[in-house]
């Protein structure tokens, strides 16, 4: 029962509404009221009940409850991604007439419109990162400014946003942790990765240089960086390699001279990490796993995935518990990709399929908190790209 009352807690999470059902109520327990989500919903023309929820959550296999549409208008949207508790989800704007992209937030999912951080036309805003930890803040990448440089700007709710980094370059792929009490923001300066203590008032303290990479990626206690650099100078390969960032210790763990790598992911337990992969003679993605202490060789656990190859803040989407990997392949029937997941050693894999009214899927990610069984992407139901949510009946 305790996962029948996860899944009712997501759903009374969304909901903006409740007023009775119309016509022909469904059954309802003593007490239970009947109720609206308020948003449009997709396939289904009411939200479960009780009962309906109960009998989903004790079959074993993985399968939505209730999907709909968070948010959509004229612009398609992007990268939509939660917040760790679950509560506030953020995605990218492609505004059309202005020719930039914006950065809107739901900092809860109650609120009806999303808000964009920063609404001068100028300013361009991308690759939102939200932080690991009980303390929300967001970081994100944007060029508002006087000297119209692309520096890493951080909101908390019931602040505004601010910038955190300052000088020459171009400052991406922002990441976040706050565990520690003190947030730690690790960005890419140009070709450079630093690891910045972010204060709470006063100047800027100076980063930690972490060296030149492709991509960094802090794992989940922040003692060590996923890395991926190339193999050596001549080749056209990437590798990825481990390093502890106390000991200066660099386990590698994929090394492959024909093979490209992008968008490494730490599992929430930090015992994985899956990735995207391809061979330089080859326009296929493959998802990856590989164990991150170096003891489960890597892995190819699927070909043929769908990936933004635009965004290299969207990587491969892990369940709350570790357990599984979500992804969508290339490969699909009019445009219409299912929802696939896969265990991280490959040993279990399924797909989920919704409504055939939705095609283009992209930019799938899992809802962090281990109480919301929750998936979010975007897809196109008649002319632009939009946000929605599904609730599972498990995580």
């Amino acid at each position: 029962m305790t996962c029948c009352w996860k899944a009712i807690a997501v759903v009374m999470l969304a909901h903006s509404a409740a007023v009775a059902l119309a016509d022909n109520p469904p059954a309802l327990l003593p007490g239970e009221q009947p109720i609206t989500l308020g948003r449009p919903l997709v396939g289904a023309s009411r939200l479960p009940t009780l009962q309906e929820i109960e009998q989903s959550v004790r079959q074993a296999e993985v399968r939505p409850l209730v999907l709909f549409r968070l948010h959509g208008d004229r612009h398609n949207h992007y990268a939509p991604a939660w917040s760790a508790d679950g509560r506030s989800l953020v995605c990218l704007r492609a505004d059309i007439d202005e020719r930039t992209c914006k950065v809107l937030i739901y900092p809860a999912l109650s609120q009806e419109q999303p808000a964009a951080l920063y609404d001068e036309s100028l300013t361009y805003e991308h690759m939102p990162a939200w932080s690991s930890g009980s303390r929300s803040l967001l970081a994100f990448s944007s060029n508002r400014g006087d000297d119209r440089e692309e520096n890493i700007h951080v909101w908390e709710p019931g602040a505004e946003p601010r910038a955190v980094t300052n000088g020459p370059g171009s400052k991406v792929l922002p990441q976040l942790l706050t565990d520690s009490g003190v947030p730690q923001l690790l960005f890419r300066r140009v070709n450079e990765f630093e690891l910045l203590t972010i204060q709470a008032a006063g100047p800027a303290a100076s980063p930690r240089s972490l060296g030149s990479a492709d991509e960094m990626r802090l794992s989940p206690n922040g003692d060590s960086v996923a890395v991926i650099s190339a193999v050596d100078v001549q080749s056209r390969g990437q590798m990825l390699s481990v390093r502890n960032l106390t000991t200066q210790r660099n386990l590698r763990l994929i090394s492959e001279p024909g093979r490209l790598l992008r968008n490494p992911v730490w599992s929430p337990d930090g015992r994985w990490i899956a990735l995207w992969s391809r061979g330089t003679d080859s326009l296929e993605w493959e998802l990856w796993s590989a164990g991150a202490d170096g003891q489960s060789a890597p892995r190819k656990l699927r070909d043929g995935v769908r990936v933004q190859e635009d965004f290299r803040h969207v990587g491969p989407a892990w369940s709350p518990d570790a357990r599984r990997i979500w992804f969508t392949l290339s490969r699909g029937d009019q445009s219409y990709y299912p929802l696939h997941w896969t265990s991280p050693d490959g040993s279990a894999q399924a797909h989920l399929d919704y409504d055939r009214s939705l095609t283009t899927t992209l930019d799938l990610t899992c809802c962090p908190h281990p109480e919301a069984a929750a998936l979010s992407f975007v897809a196109v139901a008649e002319r632009s790209l939009d946000v929605y949510v599904m609730l599972l009946n498990h995580p």
